[in-house]
């Protein structure tokens, strides 16, 4: 009995946090920005010769007039030719501005120190960031502008990825392109709930007035990632102003899934390694709402190992967890015309809470590593 109502008592948990996510995606937001401001596109790159022209040329095609914007380009250490392609860019698009880094300082992680040279150089009071690897659509720049009201200091938008090989990809990188959509609703979800948890650097933006007020990446610079989330936490405490969802279709970047399983595996060791710097109460929010799915996913199996009476109690609140979270994704992926996608629920339910506890733990236990050819 007192098994029974623990179950219960779980899976109460986990759909309550659900419920929320899914109350947050749909909220309306009234934030419309009315003027037409300068605004500078920072890149941070290394050895992105095989991505930055894709992302170049994306960028160079905005809706947004090409007199009101520039992109500025930062070399970081490349060994490659980054640079050249970049360069190749600037002598046909007068908006793109290429800078060099040929060294790191100490103490301070290298990606933050190219966006700080970025941000430095940058012209705009509006500063919008992506990655090399990163194809926003043609309406991007449009969109972020239009949600910096007056008193918002940041907008959030999330990048989804697309299988690196092709039409015929492992599954593995199905379930990371699929997972890649669900983070982004629960990015936009939480921040819709003025409680932001996590954002990605390929699709974000800020002022630089803001990032200034607040001591720029001073403050984490002992965190290898963090250059977006662990921001993203300093202007919801210190910034005074609002932070904001980019829910619009045309406000999503594309990218790539890495090609191996090892890049993955360092790559998210990397992402999650920041979670050590989260606030408490974030951290507190995960605890709870990641603890849960992980009991009430593995519970099954341990109640059916040992002939537990309290089988039939965990495999009903599987399938309840189950029902929730596929009528939250439906939602999203309804939002965005990739209702496709769901024929890979199962396989994200079956193996996303063992993913997210394995590399959650290799996060906070093994140290971060940058990038990693194969």
């Amino acid at each position: 009995m007192l098994i029974t109502l623990f179950i219960v008592i779980i899976a109460a948990i986990y759909c309550g946090f659900v419920i929320w996510f899914f109350i947050g995606f749909n909220r309306k937001q009234a934030h419309t920005n009315t003027k037409t401001n300068f605004v500078s596109i920072i890149v941070a790159a290394h050895n992105e010769e095989k991505n930055i022209g894709r992302c170049l040329r994306a960028l160079t095609r905005q809706t947004y007039p090409a007199n009101l914007f520039e992109i500025i380009v930062v070399d970081d250490r490349s060994t490659d030719g980054t640079a050249d392609v970049a360069a190749s860019f600037a002598e046909t698009h007068p908006q793109v501005k290429l800078h060099y880094i040929d060294e790191t300082p100490p103490g301070m992680p290298p990606k933050k120190h190219a966006l700080n040279t970025g941000i430095q150089q940058a012209k705009g009071e509006i500063l919008c960031f992506t990655d090399a690897d990163c194809r926003p659509g043609k309406s991007w720049l449009e969109n972020i502008l239009q949600a910096f009201a007056e008193d918002v200091g940041m907008a959030i938008g999330f990048t989804h990825l697309i299988p690196a090989q092709g039409e015929k990809p492992p599954l593995w990188q199905r379930f990371v392109a699929y997972d890649s959509w669900i983070t982004g609703f629960v990015s936009i979800s939480s921040i819709s709930n003025h409680f932001p948890l996590t954002c990605g650097g390929g699709n974000l933006a800020y002022r630089k007035k803001t990032f200034l007020t607040v001591s720029g990446f001073s403050t984490i610079a002992q965190s290898l990632s963090g250059d977006d989330d662990l921001l993203m936490h300093i202007f919801a405490k210190n910034a005074g102003q609002k932070i904001i969802a980019l829910k619009d279709p045309g406000a999503v970047v594309v990218s790539e899934t890495v090609a191996s399983l090892k890049q993955l595996r360092r790559q998210k060791t990397r992402h999650f390694s920041a979670g050590k710097y989260y606030p408490f109460s974030k951290k507190l929010f995960y605890f709870f709402w990641q603890g849960s799915s992980v009991v009430l996913t593995v519970f099954p199996i341990v109640a059916l190992c040992s002939k537990s009476i309290a089988f039939q109690s965990a495999i009903f609140a599987l399938f309840v967890k189950w029902s929730v979270d596929f009528l939250f994704h439906f939602s999203g992926f309804r939002k965005y015309k990739m209702a496709t996608l769901l024929k890979y629920f199962l396989l994200y339910q079956i193996v996303y809470p063992f993913y997210y506890l394995l590399l959650g733990l290799a996060g906070r236990i093994k140290k971060p590593v940058w990038q990693v050819k194969s």
